[in-house]
């Protein structure tokens, strides 16, 4: 609902059912609400939201992209930069995405920028 809520552009209403949802420790529904802050660049209520989003889970190195994209959406290029320079600081690294494609019935390929995998399953 909050994401729905903050696609729509009522990031108000959003932030203030997700102040009183059972689910307001969990980082995904912050970053929904962060996503949101972006689309419409709405800064004071990305600033709300990434208080809390960074405090729930602040070793994740994808938490970081998504707040650098947010910030370079809005043209916040000082911020980018002191936030890459926190990454490099904490030695936070992103690991490098996989993707599965199933061949035949019983061996899947795994792959991603550097290297491919076969396994039998």
């Amino acid at each position: 609902m909050v994401d729905l809520l903050g696609r729509l552009g009522y990031l108000k209403e959003a932030y203030e059912l997700l102040l009183q949802s059972p689910y307001r420790t969990r980082s995904v529904i912050w970053g929904a609400l962060v996503g949101a802050c972006r689309m419409h660049k709405d800064l004071n209520m990305l600033r709300l939201a990434l208080r809390r989003f960074f405090e729930l889970e602040c070793g994740n190195a994808g938490k970081y992209v998504v707040v650098s994209n947010a910030y370079a959406d809005l043209q916040m290029w000082e911020e980018v930069a002191d936030l890459r320079q926190t990454v490099r600081r904490l030695g936070i690294k992103r690991e490098p995405g996989w993707s599965s494609v199933e061949v035949g019935d019983n061996s899947l390929l795994t792959f991603n920028q550097y290297r491919v995998r076969a396994l039998q399953i």
